[in-house]
């Protein structure tokens, strides 16, 4: 009886799990069609009994390729997966009605070009993976790119995709002769997706917020990048971009690590809002001479090593640097850290160069060889010569602590400044506000770094004098001031001529940064004062003139210039080129 029961029991469960598995994989008709069919130029097909028809395959022999709207008086509404895979010859495929395509389906397409589907809103991954003549893509309706949609695409030189707001990884990978992208709506790009891009000189997505890693790795060609909206610098986003010379995140709150290991072309690069540089991010950039960072407060390892231009840095924000932050900076000679803290070890490495270190903050830890030393040949570590560490003097300062120990030349961090000089003691009016550059000392002579001060500029946009002073700030005290000029642009002879006996008519470009125009007319071509007349034009509307009292026959040399009287000092402009007109008789 016992043994009866358990029989029972052992075929009413396989009874079970046979149901289970039967209803598993039946088919369902509400799902799908039960079996494929053809028409007759060689689409394979199903028809779904909601209404619809979807292509699963081809097997003819057109090189252009132009998928049915309607089949049996049903429409053709999507391709499925692997449907076109591996299919020789094709050159073309257009699809208007089609609205969805799925993975794979055009894979490995060796000879296709062209593809149109001007209604499709989604498509599979892999879908022109490795389709190496496609040259021509118009999918204008999606919205998203999947993986690997278009790796190994060989021959495309050019993509738009107006809807599209977001990426899968790979998607253009290793695409050598991609050389323009438009993704003018996107907001997030992943992994990889331009990586090996070779030809692509030139990126700009004025909507991206986020990054995967490695987006444009190895793009050998891309000399610029602008990213407007970027929160983040993802990691090893331009990893070895050897070109790029030209970078635009002024949003970036972070610049994850490697993000521009590489980049021997990148001369400048300012990152207003970042406040974290991460591992390598910078390192290797050869060229690199200039970086803004202002509110940058933890700089991690080796961020700017090997940046061998470097000479100056400034990290006004800076509290930690993590250890080899500047290792091989061969030509850095000044940097300013006025709250670093912390100083993780050997962060100013074979700096060969460094003669003036500003480190403003309480270190309370400060690692070995942080500053001031290199390697030699075989290893061992070597003081360099001429370095002075300005900091705090006391003894709770480590940083402090430090450099006597190793006997660091130490001065006091606080400074007043002594003198400040523009570049040029004069310049062209433009329209705009002039600030040329300055150079500031202290009252020693030494040259202070821009950090150490603030500068102002008056009255620097109208023809006249205008006045720049600076101001210090943090550990800089004091101020100074100097003045430069602003003057008229050269003013342009139209017309020199005579037409009349003993007369000159002279007609010239308005000039609209002075208020007056002195022309001069000489017999002798260095205009010495004795052989020279000058005629002044006190309105500058006035553009022509006719100057009478001239000698018959005579070779007049001309020239004019534009000036502007204040307060009783007047601003000239260059003289125009000389004019040589003969006087008529």
């Amino acid at each position: 009886m016992k043994h009866e029961i358990q029989t029972r029991f052992t075929i009413n469960w396989l009874y079970v799990i046979a149901l289970i598995l039967l209803v598993q994989f039946a088919p369902f008709s509400a799902v799908k069609a039960s079996a494929y069919s053809k028409t007759a130029d060689g689409f394979e097909y199903k028809t779904y009994p909601e209404g619809y028809v979807q292509i699963c395959g081809y097997e003819g022999n057109e090189q252009t390729v132009v998928i049915p709207e309607t089949i049996n008086g049903l429409p053709v509404t999507g391709i499925e997966g692997s449907a076109f895979q591996s299919c020789r010859n094709i050159r073309s495929v257009t699809g208007n009605s089609i609205t969805n395509i799925s993975e794979r389906a055009f894979m490995f397409c060796r000879d296709l070009e062209s593809v149109s589907f001007p209604k499709t809103t989604i498509i599979g991954e892999w879908i022109f993976y490795a389709c190496t003549s496609l040259k021509n893509v118009n999918i204008p309706m999606i919205t998203y790119l999947p993986f690997n949609a278009f790796k190994e695409c060989s021959a495309l030189e050019e993509v738009s995709f107006p809807k599209v707001t977001g990426t899968g990884k790979c998607v253009f990978q290793d695409c050598p002769m991609l050389k323009s992208v438009s993704l003018p709506v996107a907001t997030k790009i992943s992994c990889y997706v331009f990586s090996g891009c070779t030809s692509l000189t030139a990126v700009s997505f004025p909507k991206v917020t986020e990054f995967g890693v490695n987006v444009c790795e190895d793009c050998t060609a891309l000399e610029s990048a602008d990213f407007p909206s970027a929160k983040e610098v993802g990691s090893d986003l331009f990893l070895n971009c050897v070109s790029l010379k030209s970078v635009n995140f002024p949003n970036a709150e972070y610049a994850w690590g490697e993000c521009f290991k590489g980049c021997g072309s990148l001369e400048k690069v300012s990152l207003p809002k970042a406040r974290t540089i991460g591992k390598n991010g910078f390192s290797d950039c050869t060229s690199l001479t200039s970086v803004s960072a202002p509110k940058a407060e933890s700089i991690e390892d080796e961020a700017f090593s090997n940046c061998t231009s470097l000479k100056t840095i400034s990290l006004p924000g800076a509290t930690t640097l993590w250890g080899n932050t500047f290792t091989g900076c061969t030509s850095l000679t000044s940097a300013y850290f006025p709250k670093v803290m912390y100083l993780g070890g050997k962060d100013f490495l074979n700096c060969t160069s460094l003669s003036k270190l500003v480190i403003g903050g309480m270190v309370s830890t400060c690692g070995d060889y942080a500053f001031g030393f290199k390697q030699n040949a075989s290893g061992k570590y070597e003081l360099i010569k001429g370095l002075t560490l300005y900091t705090i003097i006391d003894n709770r300062n480590l940083a402090y602590g430090f450099a006597v120990r190793n006997g660091i030349n130490v001065a006091s961090v606080n400074t007043t400044i002594g003198r400040v000089e523009v570049s040029e003691k004069s310049y062209t009016y433009t329209g705009k506000l002039i600030k040329p550059e300055v150079v500031v000392t202290d009252k020693s002579g030494k040259l202070l770094d821009s950090s150490e001060y603030k500068v102002n500029y008056q009255s620097n946009k109208a023809v006249g004098t205008a006045l720049v002073t600076v101001t210090g700030q943090g550990f800089c005290s004091g101020s100074a001031s100097t003045t430069f000029k602003i003057l008229p642009g050269k003013t342009d002879i139209t017309l020199a001529k005579s037409k009349h006996k003993k007369q000159l008519t002279l007609k010239w470009n308005k000039n609209t940064a002075g208020n007056s125009y002195e022309i001069q007319l000489s017999t002798n071509k260095k205009f010495k004062k004795k052989k020279t007349k000058k005629v002044i034009i006190s309105k500058k509307n006035v553009t022509k003139a006719n100057i009478k009292g001239l000698k018959a026959g005579k070779n007049y040399y001309v020239r004019i210039r534009s000036f502007k009287k204040i307060s009783g000092k007047e601003y000239s402009g260059a003289w125009s080129d000389v004019k040589v007109v003969n006087v008529m008789r």
